[in-house]
């Protein structure tokens, strides 16, 4: 009678590893349409503040006059500069002699002009009067000045001439209203440009990312379940004897 047969040990059952984490693709920085939309809002806000600035601003219409002779009482401030025009036909193209101009202070001082002998000039919208500056005069307190403007000797006195008195408009409205308006432009620009790109990105489509690889059995597949299931080793029966 022979012996029976050793059965030896099933081996153990296969544990595949955890699949590993695959290369992640990095996406892409999309910019957010509410961005473009706020760029776009904010410019047009910026140029409504600008047009309002605008109208902050001095024409030269409504420059304070005094007729050539006479004199005229304003209030001036003394954190300002104010120039002298004087206001002539073809002020803008010929040079003509100004008028002699004296400027009183509240406390009856007289305030020192400035000459300018090459001074700025200026036309207005409505009846188109040109007018250039002579002089300038820099106010030491606020107050009430007073502004008395003498003949011209040897003018015509059919010829209505005028001194005007105002402060340069080089300064807060003007200012206000070009940094508004360029502020405005570059914003709306710039939420365009982020509404292209964004859309263009969009239609291209993102690459998509490779997702994990999975290690084990399961990643061969059906045909190389199959093939295991044919070439692996079986374990025998171990009730089975051996035959007598």
């Amino acid at each position: 009678m022979e012996s029976p047969q050793v059965v030896p040990p099933a081996p153990p059952p296969f544990v595949g590893s955890p699949p590993a984490p695959g290369p992640t693709a990095s996406s892409p920085i999309r910019p957010r349409r509410w961005v473009a939309v706020t760029l776009v809002v904010a410019g047009v806000a910026a140029l409504l503040l600008a047009l309002g600035a605008a109208t902050l601003t001095r024409s030269a219409d409504d420059y304070p006059v005094v007729e050539v002779p006479g004199h005229r009482s304003m209030t001036l401030t003394a954190d300002r500069t104010y120039n002298l025009y004087f206001d002539y036909p073809h002020a803008q193209s010929q040079v003509r002699t100004p008028p002699s101009v004296r400027v009183t202070a509240p406390n009856g001082d007289d305030e020192p002009l400035v000459p300018m002998p090459d001074g700025p000039t200026y036309r207005t919208d409505t009846g188109g009067r040109e007018g250039r500056a002579f002089a300038s005069v820099h106010p030491t307190v606020d107050g009430v000045y007073r502004i008395d403007v003498d003949a011209i000797a040897g003018s015509d006195p059919a010829e209505k001439v005028l001194v005007t008195v105002a402060a340069p408009e080089g300064d807060t409205a003007l200012l206000a209203f070009v940094g508004f308006a360029l502020a405005g432009l570059a914003l709306i620009t710039a939420g365009v440009v982020l509404f292209i790109v964004r859309a263009v990105r969009r239609r291209r489509g993102a690459p998509l990312a490779p997702g994990p690889t999975a290690i084990g059995p399961a990643a061969a597949g059906p045909a190389a379940s199959a093939g295991a299931g044919a070439t692996g080793w079986d374990a025998p029966d171990p009730t089975a004897r051996a035959p007598d």
